[in-house]
C-alpha cells in the first residue's frame, strides 16, 4: 500500500527534527564530569564524560596535557557520519512526496547539482559500505576530533591502543569545545568543521521545501519547523 501525503509529511518532519537534534548536539561542548575523589588535589582529578556511560578507567599510555588534543573518538566520529546520513537521506522522503503528489520534480538531480550534498553522500557511503562512489570527485573524509582544552588547567590523557578507549583528567572542569574536520583529496585539503559542512548541505534542502509546500500547512508541528528553518532575516525565507 502506498504511504499517503499525510503520512510521507508526518514523516519528513521528524527527519526535520531529527537533523536539527543532530546539529545541535554536535556544537554542544562537553559539560559532564565526574571527580576522582581518591586523587590528590595537586593534580588532574576530573574525568570527561564523553557520554553517557559510566566511567571506564583506562590503563594504558599517559600523555600529557596540552592546549588541544587530538583523539579518532568514534563515539564524536560516529555521530559525524550520521548527520550526514540524515542529511543526504532527506531525498528518499522529499522523492516520495514528489511522487505521491504527481509532481514532475527531479529531487535526485538537483542534490546532484549541490556539491555539499554530494559530499554528504560520500561521507554516509563510506560509513555503510566503507567506500563511497566520490560523487563530489574530492574523496571526502572524517579526521580526529580536536578538543580545546584550553581551559581545562593540568590534563592527563590515557590511552589504550588496543582497545582505543581513553580517558581524559582535567584540573577545571570547564566545558570543553571541539571540532571534526573533513578532509579531502588524500587529506591534502581541509574542508572545515563536520558540523558547518553538513549543516551548510542541509541548508540546500530548504528552497526545494518550500517549494514543494511540505511545511505549508497550518498545523503545530509545520509552523514550529518553520519558525526553525526560516525564520524572519533567514537566508531563505
Amino acid at each position: 500500500m502506498k504511504a499517503s501525503v499525510n503520512a510521507i509529511a508526518a514523516e519528513i518532519r521528524s527527519e526535520l527534527r531529527s537533523v536539527l537534534r543532530q546539529r545541535d548536539d554536535l556544537r554542544k561542548p562537553l559539560q559532564r564530569f565526574g571527580e576522582v575523589e581518591s586523587r590528590p588535589h595537586d593534580v588532574p582529578r576530573y574525568y570527561v564524560l564523553f557520554d553517557e556511560n559510566p566511567r571506564l578507567v583506562v590503563s594504558g599510555l599517559r600523555l600529557g596535557g596540552c592546549e588541544e588534543v587530538s583523539l579518532a573518538d568514534e563515539r564524536i566520529i560516529d555521530r559525524v557520519f550520521e548527520f550526514a546520513k540524515s542529511v543526504w537521506h532527506l531525498k528518499d522522503r522529499l522523492k516520495l512526496w514528489v511522487h505521491a503528489q504527481g509532481l514532475g520534480f527531479k529531487v535526485e538531480a538537483e542534490a546532484e547539482k549541490c556539491h555539499t550534498l554530494l559530499v554528504c553522500a560520500d561521507l554516509a557511503n563510506r560509513k555503510k559500505h566503507g567506500t563511497n562512489r566520490n560523487r563530489s570527485k574530492i574523496d571526502p573524509r572524517i579526521e580526529t576530533v580536536k578538543f580545546d582544552t584550553s581551559r581545562s588547567g593540568g590534563i592527563e590523557l590515557y590511552y589504550d591502543g588496543a582497545t582505543k578507549h581513553q580517558e581524559l583528567l582535567v584540573t577545571d572542569p570547564a566545558p570543553i569545545p571541539y571540532r571534526v574536520d573533513v578532509v579531502a583529496d588524500g587529506g591534502t585539503r581541509n574542508l572545515g568543521n563536520a558540523a558547518d559542512l553538513i549543516d551548510h548541505a542541509f541548508s540546500e534542502w530548504l528552497p526545494m521545501i518550500q517549494r514543494l509546500g511540505i511545511l505549508s500547512s497550518s498545523d503545530g508541528e509545520s509552523e514550529y519547523l518553520r519558525e526553525q528553518l526560516f525564520p524572519a532575516n533567514a537566508r531563505f525565507a
